[in-house]
């Protein structure tokens, strides 16, 4: 292996358990369970903190914390966290705390155990999806969250008729990821801890068919598309492999 040297670092108070890029590759936001900072990358690569979202939130607690962080593709002011009591957060990094805070819109208990993943759908800037431990996986429309008065706005589960447009069937084991297919903009994978992944169409609330027996040994942790062969998908897993699947065989 060829050896590799490091150019710059950043020291947190905790592990960091997710990484994200802005859209224009300027700011990177790290999160993890004590920690939610945005870090800006000058023309040589160095890195400094242009703010710590954790310090602009005055109550700590479970939904500030981040299982999984997810910078909008287009989007350069959003960025999305998860958390292990369920909840999703939507925040803006770059607005004013006079304005209203940093956070756009908590949603609570979007599901009831841990957000493992989060996936902004790559032609509905405003939909997200969410893989869970509690089994399910949900597609959010953030347009259809409150609009009116300051932020954050806090949205419980009994207003989620519209903005939840999306829960798929449950199946009988944890959610661990997902991932859009870039050449079937409505497609998507799911890979659970049960070894094996399943597809589904965005439109139906059950699979599709095709569930895969992952020859993986263990859990599955990570799936991946191909992105330029539309019918490969990678997956790794409690195993230590990565391994290649062909949807076409």
């Amino acid at each position: 292996m060829a050896n590799a040297s490091v150019t710059n670092e950043k020291e947190f108070k905790g592990p960091i358990e997710a990484i994200s890029c802005s859209p224009n590759k300027d700011f990177i936001v790290a999160g993890g369970r004590d920690d939610l900072s945005v870090l800006e990358v000058d023309e040589r690569g160095s890195l400094s903190e242009k703010v710590n979202l954790r310090r602009t939130v005055r109550m700590k607690s479970m939904q500030n914390t981040s299982v999984d962080v997810q910078w909008h593709p287009t989007i350069h002011d959003r960025l999305v966290t998860s958390s292990r009591n369920g909840a999703v957060v939507v925040w803006n990094p770059f607005r004013n705390i006079g304005e209203g805070g940093k956070q756009d819109y908590i949603f609570d208990k979007v599901h009831d155990r841990t957000v493992n993943r989060l996936q902004w759908n790559p032609i509905e800037q405003n939909s997200l999806l969410t893989a869970s431990q509690d089994h399910t996986l949900a597609m959010l429309d953030l347009s259809k969250g409150p609009s009116e008065g300051k932020p954050p706005h806090k949205v419980e589960p009994k207003h989620y008729g519209d903005i939840i447009v999306q829960r798929y069937e449950k199946d009988t084991n944890p959610v661990r990821d997902c991932a859009f297919a870039p050449y079937y903009p409505n497609f998507f994978a799911a890979a659970y801890e049960a070894n094996y992944f399943r597809l589904f169409d965005t439109r139906k609330k059950k699979w599709m068919d095709k569930k895969v027996e992952a020859f993986n040994k263990g859990p599955l942790y990570c799936i991946a598309w191909h992105p330029f062969d539309r019918d490969t998908i990678a997956c790794g897993g409690h195993d230590t492999c990565v391994k290649i699947y062909d949807l076409r065989k």
